[in-house]
């Protein structure tokens, strides 16, 4: 006797049938089975038990026994650019304390004995109004210096509200004023080129002269056409590379091809590397106190334009030009082993194939724990940029309302002071605050692909006036972290002084929100006089899974009597065994689809556990066998 199938079978709930198993599209792989409910043993539905999931919680306050899964931030020195958590990391320290994106935050690691924290980072403002092309930055001792078109310009009180400034003539007194197409310090002599009145001097007198006869022509108008490194001055003269030197004793070390340019010079620590645009890095070193041609570098399809090196780490700005008239920019990190350049990797890139602005990053600025550089963003402003040396997370962190290329960048009393081509010259406030500022942390999944119900947020703070304010927004929509302004984006907190939850334990509900995905937006606010930030030591979501697995577990009939709807019921010894054999071989552990007629419901699963064949009692007192299934999977 064949078993019951969709091929022999119609209408088969009136025919006694209670489930049905599919696992093809065949008629033949659909399988109607007969239930052996009884006493003590009814066919039931229950959601599947919820999985344990790795603790993501971060905040103390988060690990407590209660429902659900709680992603939280305690840290946020990690850096941006996590755009899912959690994932498999090889460094799961490191993604629990990365973010999405932020503006005008401090996210840096916290000082030793201080707490983790995020507060506002201080506001950028102009110190000296200046329109000319070139306006390159350095220091002496506390001395800065730099240059306006074709003066030397000096202050020695550059943090003061109002410096005192001083003009000097590069030219020492004679000669026709030359526009200065570069500036740099060696030892605590300053050097200026003069175009095609080769470079000039300052002693530590202050007097200026004529050192070098070597001309820079016209200059190159991404940066500065001389560098100082290893106790040496480097220079560019159009497509040549030079050590330069008094008189006319200069030393010819490379030339490009024709209407090629130098872009960067830098040391290295074992070489000195010299950035073109031939889209390769020379690298030359100390012989014998003569500089040695070692070898080059390519950058295949985009071109080095500015590098900087510390702690042993090489930065790399590179841009690869688009139709648009743009430029893509891209922060590679690496090392030099020797005179080669080795494990370089992509750590940023700005803008895309339509990109019709200049993002490369330059400027690079070396400190104790950081690497900083500047991008331009946008029509009207520069970004400075962070990468943290001990955690190499990468931040944004001042900006600039400035849209040209940066030309000097350094730091005077832990104040950052940059200057931008034709755009005046900037430096860190000293009191005023950013304002506002925002974090977007990364869609928040914790583990799981499963829908969620998500049930409260929480965030801890300090505010310590009542002008500031904190603003915990959600949105579950994915696009919104791309967007600080996103349509989608709620606020559930909102804390003002008279407002802010001394209870660590109460929590924001979040009413009637179902998703995989919920994406968090930290608001700060500064006080009104932009004196005071507020503070944010952590925030929390809670979400509980839905309910969408289930587990089925029926009783079916595989005894040997067989009963057809309206006939008398008949034995067919080892009809029984066959059926149960039938689902233990080729359909046990297998995809399928369970139907239940009553109450009608679908589950798309398999059969994890099956029984063998099992004597009992139906409700009328007959003597039965049946084997129990049950079947986990998802509701359809």
């Amino acid at each position: 006797m064949s078993f019951p199938t969709a091929a022999n079978i119609i209408n088969p709930a009136s025919k006694g049938y209670g489930v049905s198993l599919e696992k093809g599209t065949a008629n033949e792989d659909k399988m109607f089975l007969r239930l052996a409910d009884g006493p003590q043993r009814v066919s039931g539905i229950q959601t599947t038990n919820e999985q344990q999931l790795p603790d993501t919680s971060q905040n103390p306050e988060d690990i407590a026994a209660g429902l659900g899964q709680t992603f939280s931030r305690t840290r946020f020195s990690g850096g941006e650019g996590l755009d899912r958590g959690h994932r498999q990391s090889t460094d799961p320290a490191f993604d629990a304390s990365r973010y999405w994106d932020s503006r005008n935050v401090d996210v840096r690691p916290a000082k030793a004995g201080a707490p983790e924290q995020v507060t506002l980072l201080k506001a950028a403002e102009k110190w000296r109004t200046s329109t000319d092309n070139n306006q390159f930055m350095t220091l002496i001792g506390s001395t800065l210096y730099w240059a306006e078109e074709k003066d030397v310009k000096r202050s020695a009180d550059p943090t003061a509200a109002t410096p005192t400034v001083t003009s000097e003539d590069p030219e020492g007194g004679g000669g026709t004023p030359t526009n200065i197409s570069g500036l740099v310090v060696l030892g605590e002599e300053l050097y200026a080129t003069l175009n095609n009145e080769g470079i000039h001097k300052r002693s530590t007198g202050g007097t200026w002269a004529h050192w070098s006869d070597l001309d820079t022509d016209a200059g190159n108008s991404l940066t500065q056409d001389i560098w100082s490194v290893k106790g040496r001055i480097i220079a560019a003269k159009g497509i040549q590379l030079y050590e330069a030197k008094a008189g006319a004793a200069s030393v010819l070390l490379h030339t490009l091809a024709t209407n090629l340019t130098w872009h960067s010079v830098i040391d290295a620590g074992s070489a000195i590397l010299a950035a073109a645009s031939d889209g390769h890095i020379y690298s030359w070193a100390d012989e014998a106190g003569t500089l040695t041609y070692k070898s080059l570098e390519n950058f295949e399809g985009e071109i080095p334009y500015f590098m900087g090196m510390s702690q042993g780490v090489l930065f790399v700005g590179t841009g690869e030009a688009t139709v648009a008239g743009g430029k893509i920019g891209r922060l590679w990190i690496g090392e030099v082993i020797g005179h080669k350049i080795r494990n370089l990797q992509v750590v940023r890139v700005w803008g895309t194939g339509t990109e019709t602005r200049n993002r490369v990053p330059q400027a690079f600025l070396p400190t104790r724990d950081s690497m900083y550089f500047s991008v331009l963003e946008d029509g009207t402003e520069n970004h400075l940029w962070r990468f943290d040396l001990e955690t190499t997370g990468l931040s944004r962190d001042m900006i600039f309302d400035a849209s040209g290329i940066c030309q000097g960048l350094l730091t005077i009393d832990d104040r950052l002071f940059a200057s931008f081509q034709s755009l005046h010259f900037w430096r860190e406030h000293l009191t005023n605050y950013a304002t506002p500022g925002w974090l977007i942390g990364p869609l928040a999944d914790n583990f799981t692909s499963r829908p969620k119900i998500q049930v409260g947020l929480r965030v801890d703070t300090k505010l310590p006036t009542t002008e500031e304010t904190i603003t915990l927004k959600y949105s579950t929509d994915p696009a919104a972290i791309e967007d600080s302004d996103h349509s989608s984006w709620k606020t559930g907190i909102l804390n003002t002084l008279n407002t802010l939850q001394e209870d660590v334990e109460s929590e924001y509900a979040i009413n009637n929100v179902e998703s995989r995905y919920l994406a968090s937006q930290l608001v700060l606010v500064s006080s009104t006089d932009y004196l005071v930030s507020p503070t944010v030591y952590s925030y929390a979501q809670r979400s509980l899974l839905a309910t969408e697995d289930l587990t089925i577990r029926i009783y079916v009939n595989v005894s040997d009597t067989v009963k057809k709807f309206g006939y008398k019921a008949v034995r067919i010894p080892g009809h029984g065994r066959r059926l149960w054999t039938e689902l233990h071989d080729n359909w046990l552990n297998n995809s399928i689809v369970l139907e239940l007629f009553r109450p009608n419901i679908k589950v798309r699963g398999q059969i994890v556990n099956m029984s063998t064949p099992i004597q009992g009692h139906t409700d009328r007192g007959e003597l039965t066998t049946f084997t129990v299934l049950d079947v986990q999977g998802i509701k359809v």
